[in-house]
């Protein structure tokens, strides 16, 4: 009560003054609340705005396909499997590739195609149509489906594969449009048991070099590998007057290599 009275004697005269005062101050204080809500609400509005902007821009670019383009129209039919973009020509521009699954059955389950598609005028148009390099959707034996995934990645184009049952196999191969053709330029194939065995072929085409090794592999009962040992290894001499393989004739693990130091079939 002192230290009121005290300030009340150094900052107001009288009771009077100081009721002035307070009241001054109460509508000096209404009039800034007043202001700031105002503002507030100015703000929550602009906010609201520039949300209803991004999320219309949003919606805008989700009706882009990948590369900024509109998307690829699927054929009556087909099942978009996987896609990729990126410069596969290197001329700065990015081209588009599409795994489709197709309604054309065989043997071996449901077709498979490749698109490459360029840029034209805005749009994505049809370069290259390919049977083949994608597995059909029975080939991976036990394991079912065999197709992975389509990537580009340094001006090529990977393709991976998986099957198999208790021996299983895995490819990668990868093209590059190279004199107009699209060639095979890289390709890994691997065959395994587990806690049996694993074996390794790969090969370099554009310097007409491979390597295959083989392991022999023990585990615990529990399943877990304790030894992995080199039981063959070999550099694989590939014909470089031979043509590489061409994406359009290509079937993933069923072309042959042609080599020079070996008699035994290999294949890409």
């Amino acid at each position: 009560m002192y230290s009121l009275l005290k300030k009340r004697e150094v900052f107001a005269p009288s009771i009077r003054s100081g009721t002035i005062l307070a009241i001054t101050g109460f509508a000096l204080l209404l009039m800034f609340s007043c202001g700031d809500a105002e503002t507030d609400s100015e703000n929550e509005s602009e906010s609201a705005d520039t949300t209803a902007v991004t999320n219309a821009n949003d919606a805008e670019l989700n009706d882009l396909g990948l590369g900024g383009l509109p998307q690829v129209e699927i054929p009556d039919g087909y099942e978009l499997l996987s896609e990729a973009v990126g410069d596969l020509d290197g001329d700065g521009i990015d081209e588009k590739a599409i795994a489709f699954n197709t309604p054309r059955e065989g043997e071996m389950g449901f077709e498979r195609e490749l698109r490459i598609y360029s840029e034209l005028d805005g749009l994505w148009s049809l370069w290259i149509t390919a049977v083949g390099p994608v597995l059909s959707s029975e080939s991976g034996g036990m394991m079912g489906d065999p197709f992975e995934k389509l990537e580009i990645h340094k001006g090529q184009l990977e393709l991976f594969h998986f099957g198999g049952s208790a021996d299983k196999w895995s490819y990668s191969h990868a093209f590059e449009h190279l004199d107009g053709n699209w060639e095979l330029t890289n390709a890994t194939l691997s065959f395994f048991r587990n806690c049996d065995y694993s074996e390794t072929y790969t090969y370099d085409l554009a310097n007409g070099t491979g390597y295959h090794s083989k392991h022999t592999e023990s585990c615990t009962e529990n399943g877990e590998k304790i030894e992995s040992i080199l039981v063959l290894e070999e550099v694989l001499n590939l014909d470089m007057d031979r043509s590489a393989p061409l994406l359009e004739d290509f079937i993933p693990g069923a072309t042959e290599v042609i080599l020079l130091n070996s008699d035994e079939p290999y294949f890409y």
